[in-house]
């Protein structure tokens, strides 16, 4: 995909608390997976692929789940208020741990104490992609016609807090050009505009 996912399965103090029996018997019954992103992106295209591996390995259906919003802070939210049996993960990138408690004032929750790290599954550069009609294809291009059109150029984004937000501002503050933010819910309808051309570029 055209950001840098980061994702981790996560789930509420299930390494620390569950017992040598039960772990020897997890999992008996369905597990949920909450993706705090719309359906179709890249952590949940992910998501969805471990999911049915697991499924096959357990022999108990592992369910995805779509809960998007407020920068995935919503269904991490929905995973730090679960019990903390295993039977709810988390699988989300680095938004939810890195970036969100530093531009959101308040969180529904503390994503270093209500959650607990179980595995590293992707790991993915971040790459700057532009549309057939942009203004410029290459980097410097894009540079140069956003420093003589300040403004002029948009680039989209899964969300307001997301790591392709994130690294587009340090792009443009790297490169001293003014590119306007356009965030969507999720990163299909981010790519849908970029190629349709209402965007120039993203991450």
């Amino acid at each position: 995909m055209m950001k840098q996912i980061i994702t981790t399965i996560l789930a509420l103090d299930f390494l620390l608390t569950a017992s040598v029996t039960k772990a020897q018997t997890y999992p008996d019954r369905a597990v949920k997976v909450i993706v705090p992103y719309t359906p179709g992106g890249g952590t949940d295209t992910v998501a969805r692929a471990i999911a049915q591996r697991l499924s096959t390995k357990w022999g108990h259906p592992v369910v995805v789940e779509n809960r998007p919003g407020a920068g995935t802070s919503l269904g991490a939210d929905t995973v730090a208020k679960a019990t903390p049996d295993g039977y709810t993960l988390l699988f989300t990138d680095s938004a939810s741990f890195v970036i969100n408690p530093h531009i959101y004032s308040k969180l529904p929750f503390n994503p270093l104490k209500d959650l607990e790290p179980i595995a590293l599954a992707v790991r993915l550069a971040p790459v700057l992609a532009v549309g057939s009609d942009a203004p410029g294809k290459t980097v410097p291009e894009l540079i140069a016609y956003g420093k003589a059109n300040p403004a002029k150029m948009t680039y989209a984004t899964p969300g307001v807090g997301s790591c392709t937000h994130v690294v587009m501002e340090y792009f443009k503050h790297m490169a001293g050009v003014e590119i306007l933010h356009v965030p969507y819910r999720g990163s299909t309808p981010a790519l849908t505009d970029l190629l349709g051309g209402a965007s120039q570029c993203t991450w």
